[in-house]
């Protein structure tokens, strides 16, 4: 038992005690009874799709009616109260129908109880109809046709998917966790040939404990462990991680990855980068537009309540339509604008040994693949992490791995690591600057380091734009150097030019093969192009105080949130899952803004606590600073708007540019209770995570499964 848990009793006796909490925390939320879906049309309610007048049928056909259903809900929209609606659900075991009375008004959900539960243990397929009797409801749903038969309004065709979704008979509830063995075998489906129940039964039971315990004796061992052990944990866990995330995220159920992945087969087929500017390509090609329709991903994202495709039957039904299409649907046919092709190709390109060492398997393989390359950038990220922090912290061990640990569980952070998309080239990319510019300032510039420096300084905003901040920490650091007599060298500095300006001078030369521009931002504009700090720094002053305060009196209010910060930077950093639509509920995230608003005093007071040390790495310390303010300066200039904006556009993510930084701010916090309490501070904190990080997997499971 002693060597399963060796190390620092502080840091176990004080795991035990946050992971308790959190795990009895977990237990409570799977064991609460509660209403469930029996299944769902994979449909959310995004706009109206039809305007039924009283006495007139709206009709879904060829739905599958899961057994055990008592009600159909939908998703409907009421200027006044609408009286009395009926349903009728034929399948082939006949007839059920029902009625209520629906007072609401506005948007809401409509829930018909249909008489007896549906038997049988299958689902059957059958029509759904709705008839209001006494005044005229809005449908709402998805516009535009798919391959489904399109729902009928008085016998007409309408152009969309109503949103239907099935519940149990009224009163019956069950437990999220006496309903994983369903979730087990629905997310088997659209996944990997070698993916079945059996991976996610692995995954629950044994990874996410595993990870957990695992980061805790990690943390708790370091002061015996070698660094070099040391980053290799921390680096597996991250792996780990990453992996798990891939495999519970559904198919294509991220920010944008349908053009990430579109973006790199077409480059992997053709060698070319897709269209930066619209044209008459496909955006897609007809390979992966067939596989986005059996995960039915542009009707169900975006939404809390959407759900992807439950039944195994759809997966048959795509896996006989795509064997039997002649010729087989092309892979190199798409090459069209989406919003990924704004950027360059150096992540895409990343992507292709993936893409290619699956190209004969399905879409499926291919996109768990590509989201492998990421998982392996994550856990780069994280080993980055360790070595600034084994810079910052020489004689601490422990902070090491905890900054490490900190950076590879943070919720959102893992999250994309699971996903296709361009944030962890960038991630990387930065991390790798940052280390490269503390150990210059620690140690001095040399040529390894200043080359090397230099080349990923360059290459940084060719996997995305949000590293063009990081030329201006390079700038102060730089500035830092030169003013330091002991460290300034004229060879290295002259290396770091050459360096940068020789890969600025090949993407000049290459940019014009894949059509990019040599410098743009995310969305497509130059630098400079957009309004920013240079070209209105009044008005960018303003959208940046209304980021983080209400408006002053002489200011137009640009928000329509009231405290536009709280969506941004807390939940969209800590916990916005699919396509910014599953969130906790909000006091999750008032909890994390208030260990937020902790750490900063903490690291204030360690800050002070600490001094003498602090001001002897004060070149450090204020790169540091530097990284963290600006990355989130350099966030909001991208989005500054001189007019109101009627949602907010920033994702917090985009920040994760400077999580080496974060994790030194966390680090330095935890000393605030001095050295000897130092392990424990540290324990508490990466328990937090850690167990949150098991949580948000749990969630997304069941959010999108159970």
């Amino acid at each position: 038992m002693r060597r399963i848990v060796a190390g620092d009793a502080r840091v176990w006796r004080a795991a035990a005690v946050v992971s308790a909490a959190m795990l009895a925390l977990i237990a409570w939320q799977l064991l609460i009874p509660r209403d469930f879906y029996t299944g769902t049309n994979s449909v959310r309610g995004r706009s109206v799709v039809a305007t039924v007048p009283p006495g007139s049928e709206l009709c879904v056909p060829e739905l599958s009616v899961p057994a055990g259903t008592g009600r159909v809900e939908f998703d409907v929209a009421a200027p006044a109260a609408t009286g009395l609606v009926e349903t009728r659900v034929r399948t082939a075991a006949g007839v059920q129908t029902g009625s209520v009375r629906d007072a609401a008004t506005g948007s809401h959900k409509l829930a018909i109880p249909i008489g007896p539960a549906a038997p049988g243990s299958a689902a059957a397929t059958g029509t759904v109809c709705v008839r209001p009797l006494q005044g005229p409801l809005d449908f709402r749903g998805v516009a535009g046709l798919d391959r489904d038969p399109a729902p009928l309004l008085g016998g007409r065709r309408l152009d969309g998917r109503v949103a239907v979704w099935f519940r149990p008979p009224a009163g019956k509830r069950s437990s999220l966790a006496s309903r994983l063995d369903d979730a087990v075998d629905r997310a088997a489906l659209f996944r990997p040939g070698i993916v079945g129940p059996w991976t996610y039964v692995l995954l629950l039971a044994v990874a996410i404990p595993a990870l957990w315990f695992s980061a805790i004796r990690l943390l708790a061992v370091a002061p015996w462990r070698r660094p070099r052990r040391l980053m290799l944990g921390v680096t597996l866990l991250a792996l780990v991680n990453g992996i798990v995330w891939g495999l519970i995220t559904p198919a294509f159920d991220a920010p944008d990855e349908p053009e990430h992945f579109a973006y790199a087969q077409y480059l992997a087929e053709t060698g070319k980068a897709p269209s930066a500017s619209p044209d008459e390509r496909l955006p897609l090609s007809d390979q992966q537009s067939l596989a986005l329709q059996a995960v039915r991903i542009y009707l169900y994202q975006e939404g809390p309540d959407g759900k992807p495709p439950w039944s195994a039957a759809q997966e048959r039904q795509w896996e006989r339509l795509a064997a039997a299409l002649r010729p087989p649907p092309a892979r190199d046919n798409g090459g069209g604008a989406t919003s990924a092709t704004v950027h360059a190709p150096a992540y895409y390109g990343l992507l292709a040994p993936g893409y290619l060492a699956t190209r004969g398997q399905s879409p499926f393989s291919q996109l768990e693949a590509m989201r492998l390359t990421s998982t392996l950038l994550a856990a780069l990220v994280v080993a980055l992490v360790f070595l600034t922090l084994a810079e910052l912290f020489p004689r601490y061990p422990v902070a090491w791995v905890a900054g490490a640990l900190l950076v590879a569980f943070q919720p959102m952070f893992g999250f994309m690591a699971g996903a296709v998309n361009n944030d962890m080239g960038v991630n990387a990319a930065a991390a790798g600057v940052l280390l490269l510019l503390i150990v210059a300032l620690r140690r001095g510039l040399t040529l390894p380091v200043a080359t090397g420096a230099g080349a990923l300084l360059a290459l940084a905003p060719l996997f995305k734009g949000t590293a063009y901040t990081f030329f201006v920490v390079a700038a102060l650091a730089i500035a830092l150097l030169v003013t330091d007599r002991e460290r300034r060298r004229l060879t290295p500095l002259l290396a770091f030019a050459a360096t940068f300006l020789a890969v600025e001078l090949s993407w000049v030369l290459l940019s014009g093969f894949f059509d990019r521009d040599t410098f743009t931002t995310p969305s497509g504009d130059s630098p400079v192009q957009s309004v920013s700090i240079l070209q209105n720094p009044t008005g960018y002053l303003s959208y940046l105080w209304q980021v983080f305060l209400p408006p002053l009196p002489f200011m137009t209010d640009l928000h329509v949130e009231t405290f536009p910060f709280f969506h941004i930077y807390v939940e969209r950093v800590w916990g916005a899952f699919g396509w910014i639509a599953l969130l906790f509920p909000r006091w999750v995230y008032v909890v994390a803004l208030a260990g937020m608003a902790a750490t900063g005093a903490l690291a204030l007071v360690a800050l002070r606590r600490e001094w003498p040390a602090v001001r002897s790495r004060w070149r450090e310390a204020l790169l540091l600073a530097a990284v963290a303010i600006g990355v989130v300066m350099g966030v909001e200039a991208a989005f500054t708007t001189l007019t109101p904006r009627p949602a907010i556009a920033e994702q917090g993510r985009y920040v994760f540019t400077a999580l080496p930084a974060y994790a030194a701010l966390v680090v330095l916090a935890c000393l605030a209770f001095g050295r000897r309490r130092f392990p424990t501070a540290l324990a508490v904190a990466v328990t937090l995570v850690v167990g949150f990080s098991a949580t948000s997997q749990l969630f997304v499971f069941t959010s999108a499964f159970a």
